[in-house]
């Protein structure tokens, strides 16, 4: 049951992105909520990317990032490409030193280059997407006239 005294983030839509920034002190409980809220936001309004703007986080343990971690590999399985950014280098540098695992993470400087990025992902998946159609429609062309072909 949610409590009516849990801080929301706000989310909202902007060049097809759920933008969400975080000025709030993290807890598992707004994560959580943020969680639900996000992945709502993206089914309902048909969002391609999302940007998490963590300019407002001053502090953020393993445990929290883990969340967040979470949060972006459920939006990219509703087919929405996720960014981070504005991190601190405080905690940048906290996350490393605790091994944080950030081998897929998308992040940059700030809101500006965010949004650029997500162009520059949106479009190479796109293309890849197109190529991976055509190698497809290749591959039935060429096996149509052969019974055993694969």
């Amino acid at each position: 049951m949610e409590s009516k005294d849990t801080l929301r983030i706000p989310i909202q839509l902007s060049q097809g992105c759920a933008v969400a920034s975080i000025q709030i002190d993290l807890t598992t409980g707004i994560l959580e909520q943020f969680r639900h809220d996000l992945l709502r936001f993206i089914d309902e309004k048909g969002a391609t990317g999302v940007i998490l703007d963590l300019s407002g986080v001053e502090l953020m343990d393993l445990e929290d990032f883990e969340e967040i971690r979470m949060t972006m590999h459920m939006a990219r399985l509703l087919g929405s490409e996720t960014i981070l950014c504005g991190l601190r280098p405080g905690v940048v540098a906290a996350l490393m030193d605790l091994g944080a695992d950030t081998d897929d993470i998308l992040a940059s400087f700030n809101l500006d280059e965010a949004f650029q990025n997500m162009q520059e992902v949106t479009r190479t998946k796109r293309y890849a997407d197109q190529d991976e159609a055509q190698s497809a429609d290749n591959k039935e062309e060429e096996g149509a006239g052969d019974p055993f072909a694969d």
